[in-house]
């Protein structure tokens, strides 16, 4: 049996809201799998939340603010 994951979940977000129009609701779906957990975990960045749904909404918000920041 396969199992499917976050990071098959997260992918299939990110790819579905590429039908969105640039004026879509922020923060937009972003792919999260090992690598990124990783990088973000190196970085010192840790989502927070107490399930899975709300730890991938706190990252798709840093993601957004690192974004922002990095255009100032």
């Amino acid at each position: 049996m396969t199992k499917w994951g976050e990071s098959f979940f997260t992918r299939w977000f990110w790819a579905v809201s590429l039908g969105e129009p640039a004026s879509a609701p922020r923060p937009r779906p972003y792919i999260l799998d090992g690598r990124v957990w990783g990088a973000i975990g190196r970085l010192g960045w840790k989502p927070t939340g107490r399930n899975v749904s709300q730890r991938y909404a706190s990252y798709c918000t840093m993601v957004e603010a690192a974004a922002a920041a990095s255009r100032n």
